[in-house]
């Protein structure tokens, strides 16, 4: 499997905890990479399945299952921002803020509501890593940016979500593709129910957790 960074934390330890409950002699190989790499390697047969995030239709690939995941800003459980509900991109830029380093979906659209709201996106941290920023944002150094597959567990960690209402912001969805012209086995079949399924639970929002079944011995 291919996935980019936000699917590579903790929901595709439970997928994989999930799928291992049903078929124990099941061995899992993933791989990071960017959101285009991943649609690129599945439609080269390179690798099964993908997990993505995508602003545009995909060429060359199936798409098994997509989900609109709201953008949040990300703060510390202190923070004057906590406890919003929603908020625009204008107003969390009023606070210092922290990115991933490069070109990504998320990044290409929040610069896009930024600028449609009179500002400029200008962090004043970048990194390559996710925890790096939302690190960042439970010390109180600013907003950071992420869906829930970026903190699932954001009210332990001290940190608050507030949000993003600016309409840009909905024209990317978390995607699982395939390549139309292989067959999926069974394990495959079930790895992408499970995978639909946890993401239903991230879509629903923060408060909800993930299905669960009994843990592999």
């Amino acid at each position: 499997m291919a996935c980019s960074s936000a699917f590579s934390t903790t929901l595709m330890a439970r997928v994989a905890v999930r799928l291992r409950t049903r078929y124990p002699a099941v061995r899992l190989r993933s791989v990071t990479v960017s959101n285009e790499e991943a649609t690129r390697l599945v439609a080269e047969e390179r690798v099964d399945l993908a997990a993505t995030f995508s602003t545009r239709p995909a060429e060359g690939v199936r798409i098994e299952h997509a989900v609109y995941l709201p953008t949040y800003a990300i703060v510390a459980a202190g923070h004057h921002l906590a406890g919003r509900g929603q908020l625009g991109i204008a107003e969390a830029l009023d606070h210092p803020c922290a990115l991933l380093r490069g070109q990504s979906s998320q990044r290409e659209l929040l610069v896009q509501a930024a600028r449609n709201a009179g500002r400029e996106l200008e962090p004043v941290l970048e990194c390559d890593q996710h925890e790096a920023l939302i690190e960042f944002a439970r010390l109180g150094g600013g907003v950071a940016f992420g869906s829930t597959l970026t903190v699932p567990d954001a009210a332990r960690r001290g940190l608050a979500l507030a949000e993003l209402t600016d309409p840009e912001l909905r024209q990317r969805s978390a995607q699982l593709q395939t390549s139309p012209w292989r067959q999926l086995s069974p394990a495959q079949m079930d790895f992408l129910e499970i995978m639909s399924d946890e993401l239903a639970a991230v879509a629903s929002g923060p408060a909800s957790g993930p299905s669960s079944e009994p843990a592999a011995s």
